[in-house]
């Protein structure tokens, strides 16, 4: 089994998954035509994050493993709006279930919060 992922915002938003399910959920994103912006590292405070990379310069932008970077919002929006479109598609494909649905649901309603959204 593989490592967790946990996507949480300052009001307290929460939804989690494993690793791997969390880069096939990204992939099905980037299908539906999400171009990553890719995460920011800098400290848990929302009321005052750098946003200017300064206390790990040499960041990578990557959205795996979880390692306390941060999906923007603005971002986190442009996969929503990915994931809504592959929701939409997704219930026509055989074996589609309501539980995969739910699933991205909960996802989608994290990410469109319009925060900042922390992955630890």
């Amino acid at each position: 089994m593989s490592a967790s992922v946990h996507l949480q915002t300052k009001s307290g938003l929460h939804w989690w998954t494993y690793e791997d399910i969390w880069i096939d959920i990204l992939d099905a994103a980037r299908k539906e035509g999400w171009e990553p912006a890719g995460t920011v590292l800098y400290p848990w405070d929302f009321d005052q994050p750098t946003h200017n990379h300064e206390s790990v310069p040499t960041w990578n932008g990557k959205y795996g493993p979880a390692e306390g970077q941060v999906i923007t919002a603005q971002d986190a929006k442009n996969i929503a709006a990915a994931l809504r479109r592959y929701v939409a598609h997704g219930q026509d494909e055989p074996g589609w279930d309501r539980d995969d649905t739910d699933y991205l649901l909960t996802l989608i309603a994290v990410l469109e919060s319009g925060e900042d959204v922390h992955m630890f």
